[in-house]
């Protein structure tokens, strides 16, 4: 993709894979573009370095130059990449899909124009930020500001519903055939 920063939430370990961290790390030399490593949600160490470091960087650098955001976005052009889904790679290597921002944009428009989502909605999303289903929900949300509900995980989702109570729960129809059999079943 070119990339020049990457983002990255955390170094937990996934089952059996190492943690995020260690695992970009080991193919960080195959990647000669990328210049910065962003933590999420722990310190960095070495030349990685923070979203709170990032941020406390980039408030003086903003009261500078307060105008310089949206320049940068006034020069992008709606068939500009905007962001790239990798496949899998269960039946082959994977694949990565560019998303453009018109390609988004529309979708964001669709959505509303359609009025599936509200700016009064709230949406409980659980589905991965690499499901190009979910970039489109996450677009619309930047468009119409509605309360977006991001689950803990999809073995919390029930709990997540229960305690947040979303009006949109975007998914697919295996989803709703659990939920609805934990409902009947009483568990």
């Amino acid at each position: 993709s070119g990339s020049v920063m990457l983002f990255v939430d955390h170094d937990r370990s996934a089952g059996k894979q190492p943690g995020r961290f260690i695992r970009a790390r080991s193919v960080l030399r195959d990647c000669p573009a990328v210049r910065q490593v962003i933590t999420m949600e722990e310190e960095g160490s070495g030349t990685d370095v923070s979203m709170a470091k990032l941020f406390a960087e980039g408030t003086p650098l903003h009261q500078k130059e307060p105008r310089k955001f949206e320049e940068r976005i006034g020069t992008l052009r709606i068939d500009d990449p905007c962001c790239f889904i990798y496949t899998s790679g269960t039946t082959g290597a994977p694949k990565g899909v560019m998303l453009t921002h018109g390609n988004l944009a529309f979708e964001a428009r669709a959505l509303t124009t359609l009025q599936v989502l509200r700016p009064d909605d709230a949406v409980m999303l659980f589905l991965p930020l690499a499901h190009s289903f979910a970039q489109d929900v996450k677009a619309a949300w930047v468009g119409l500001g509605y309360r977006m509900i991001f689950a803990q995980s999809t073995d919390t989702l029930l709990a997540d519903i229960g305690e947040t109570s979303p009006t949109i729960l975007p998914a697919v129809p295996r989803i709703f055939e659990k939920i609805y059999n934990a409902v009947v079943s009483g568990g």
